[in-house]
This record gives structure tokens, C-alpha cells and sequence, in this order.
């Protein structure tokens, strides 16, 4: 008995040490940028934060605030912007993201429709 418990007492240390390890792990995959903006260190293209990284932040900034010099050269939307926030909805901001618009590219051949979708909550949820 006194067996089962010593084994179970270790099991329990190993899945709270595993959990901190995970934790930690996480946190040093982010970065914070801009006013403080959390952004994939990695660019997980799969995340929604990696594809911002790897496809807008380019123009629009790591904070949304297109103030890039490309991003000012061609642009691009203020993702934080009131009025950009109001006037557009998550399924115009997708089809965006999907068909282009003006100088921006479509990337309906580089992303998934789900993929897509998740961007553009993403970019809804920058704040003011």
C-alpha cells in the first residue's frame, strides 16, 4: 500500500513539474511588441498570431497600427482604428484576407478557409 502511494505521490510531481515545463515553454514562444501586443516568436503559421506574423504584420504592424513604411507606402488598414473597427465585420475582413483588396494580395491559395477565418478574428480583436 505504502507502494502505491509513493507512486502515485510521484506521479503527481512529475504532472505539476510537466505542467510548469509547458508553461514556461509557451511563454518563451511569445514575444511582446508594441504596445504590448503579444505576437508568436516562432510564427506558428498555424496559429492565427503566426499568420499575422508571417502575412500582415508587414504592413499593418506587430500592433495592428499599420505605421509600417510599407505598411504607410500602400496603406494599409489601422487595425485599431474605431471607425475600421465599427465598419467592418469578421466576414469582411475575411473575404479580404481571402480576395485582395487594392495593394493588398489574396490568400485564398496560401491559407485554408478555416485558417482565414481565424485571421480575421485576429485582426477584430486588436485593440482600440
Amino acid at each position: 500500500m505504502k507502494m502505491m502511494a509513493s507512486l502515485g505521490a510521484v506521479l503527481i510531481a512529475a504532472m505539476v513539474g510537466w505542467a510548469g515545463i509547458a508553461k514556461r515553454a509557451s511563454a518563451e514562444t511569445h514575444a511582446v511588441v508594441g504596445a504590448g501586443t503579444k505576437v508568436s516568436a516562432m510564427a506558428n503559421p498555424q496559429s492565427a498570431a503566426g499568420l499575422y506574423t508571417t502575412y500582415c504584420a508587414k504592413c499593418h504592424g506587430a500592433d495592428g497600427k499599420a505605421q509600417t513604411p510599407q505598411g504607410k507606402e500602400t496603406g494599409a488598414k489601422d487595425f485599431t482604428s474605431a471607425r475600421w473597427k465599427s465598419r467592418t465585420s469578421v466576414e469582411e475582413a475575411a473575404a479580404t484576407i481571402r480576395d485582395g483588396y487594392q495593394d493588398m494580395p489574396s490568400y485564398k491559395k496560401r491559407m485554408t478557409a478555416a485558417q482565414i477565418q481565424s485571421l480575421a478574428q485576429y485582426v477584430k480583436s486588436f485593440p482600440h
